[in-house]
């Protein structure tokens, strides 16, 4: 049994608590509103950007699970949750815990390759993007403050809730051909809670399904089991836009995706969508 801190408990963070739980760990949950953590979680109020509102902290805290989201796309928001955040947590957390292992979840947004080319955990992240600087600023931040980090670079996130590209496709708009990954919101959570069990993890992960796609193909995919007209074509470009996250380290270390593919995940998004509908 381990004490577990999730800080900025939201989404992912609330899946990965309820499987916590189910292993038998006391896991604590802090966010702003604590009154929406997942049953069982003990709570803690405050939020990751501001320090005063971290005291008290639980003591004895075995691992750090930090999945702080930003609240908007601008660059102070970015901070507030990437860089500020990771260091307010893991300073307080310090005064009355030494974790033995800290996650943190990051995004594959800091790859800047942009002409269909394969990334993965050894590819460049130089660039000019103000927000993927943002990011590598909070990761190495984590490794600075915590020599047992975790890093994971998560691709898109979608599940439960996360239905725009089906509203999209529902609504007859058009896609585009450029390369895009993603990862359902269960194997988020799966993907952490795994690289908490395994002994030696390294200390970065890119996490995406198995299978990167054109917008095109996912959102046709779509419309044919919705039974609507394929969406119309925005580009007439040759596809060989955005980037391919190949997720070989993580399926080496064990993990088993839940939702290999678009078609798993968005198939169980579309049948909920469904049964919520009647």
């Amino acid at each position: 049994m381990s004490a577990v801190l999730i800080a900025g408990c939201g989404d992912v963070g609330g899946e990965l608590a309820r499987r916590l739980l189910a292993d038998g760990d006391v896991v604590y949950g802090l966010r702003r509103r604590a009154h929406l953590l997942p049953a069982g979680v003990r709570p803690v109020a405050g939020d990751v950007g501001d320090p005063v509102s971290l005291h008290p902290m639980p003591a004895g805290i075995d691992v750090l699970c930090y999945t702080a989201a930003a609240d908007a796309r601008s660059p102070e928001a970015y901070r507030a949750a990437y860089v500020d955040g990771p260091r307010n947590v893991l300073r307080v957390v310090a005064r009355t815990s030494c974790p033995r292992r800290v996650l943190f979840a990051s995004s594959t947004r800091v790859y800047p390759q942009s002409a269909g080319e394969w990334v993965d955990e050894e590819s460049p992240t130089e660039g000019d993007d103000v927000y993927a600087r943002l990011l590598l600023e909070g990761e190495a931040a984590v490794r600075e403050a915590a020599a047992s980090s975790v890093v994971v670079r998560f691709a898109g996130i979608y599940g439960p809730g996360r239905t725009r590209l089906v509203d999209r496709v529902r609504a007859g708009e058009a896609c585009t051909g450029a390369w895009t990954n993603r990862i359902h919101r269960d194997d988020c959570a799966g993907v952490l809670h795994h690289l908490l069990q395994i002994e030696r993890p390294l200390p970065l992960y890119l996490a995406a399904d198995g299978e990167p796609a054109t917008q095109c193909a996912v959102m046709a995919w779509m419309a044919e089991r919705l039974g609507l007209p394929a969406p119309p074509t925005a580009d007439t470009g040759d596809g060989n836009r955005g980037k391919r996250c190949r997720n070989a380290r993580l399926v080496a270390s064990g993990y088993e995706l839940e939702y290999p593919s678009f078609r798993e995940g968005y198939g169980a998004v579309i049948r909920d969508m469904a049964g919520g509908a009647r």
